[in-house]
């Protein structure tokens, strides 16, 4: 019984958060095949985040 309220209360979160939605993606772009990763795109995407995670951070010294 308390799975099935919270169920309804979470269908009606989301249903009532779509409907206030402004700008809402098209479906195409949700179907779109993921692209594949290699070796080399994924030490890319890991050094970005490092990246980002370094600026955000800021340092003292100003080094990198």
């Amino acid at each position: 019984m308390k799975a099935s309220a919270e169920r309804s209360l979470i269908t009606g979160w989301q249903t009532e958060r779509f409907a206030r939605t402004k700008n809402i993606r098209s479906p195409d772009h949700w179907l779109k095949p993921v692209k594949k990763k290699t070796p080399q795109s994924g030490a890319t995407d890991v050094r970005r985040m490092l990246d980002r995670m370094i600026y955000k951070q800021g340092n003292d010294n100003g080094a990198r």
